[in-house]
């Protein structure tokens, strides 16, 4: 068993045989869970590619506070209480693999001018065309990415 104190008033983190146990600061409590196994194969490989390429699109910084005001809205609503985005960026993600799903948009190929034509350009019309849950006041989230 090897554990490390990292914080006098938060607790353990570390690893315990094949378990992580760390501190999550949103849901206030001390999460044990499993190492997984990984085995790369080539979804992850294609997977990685389009991550690197939506991160490249490289998002205003106030888009990015667009989404981190979004963020706090949506974990408000009533069917994600349970599971709250714990970051932007995974809205961004679910933002943009949406338009992958519903619009059919090749990821691995958008870049900065051709997302500037999609609903990804605002937070604002990506909730307008449904691309992401409706929340208050969405309007105000007018930054271009």
């Amino acid at each position: 068993m090897k554990l490390k104190f990292s914080k006098l008033l938060m607790g353990y983190t570390g690893k315990i045989d094949d378990k992580t146990v760390y501190y999550s600061p949103s849901k206030r409590r001390y999460i044990l869970r499993s190492i997984p196994e990984f085995k790369e194969g080539e979804n992850h490989k294609n997977f990685g590619a389009i991550s690197k390429n939506l991160y490249a699109l490289n998002p205003s910084p106030e888009y990015i506070q667009n989404l981190r005001e979004y963020r706090m809205q949506y974990n408000s609503l009533p069917g994600y209480r349970e599971r709250p985005a714990s970051a932007w960026n995974l809205l961004y993600m679910k933002l943009m693999w949406n338009m992958k799903y519903i619009m059919g948009v090749d990821l691995e190929t958008l870049d900065r001018s051709l997302a500037l034509e999609l609903p990804c350009r605002t937070v604002a019309e990506a909730i307008e065309n449904r691309l992401l849950p409706m929340v208050k006041d969405y309007e105000r989230f007018t930054a271009l990415i």
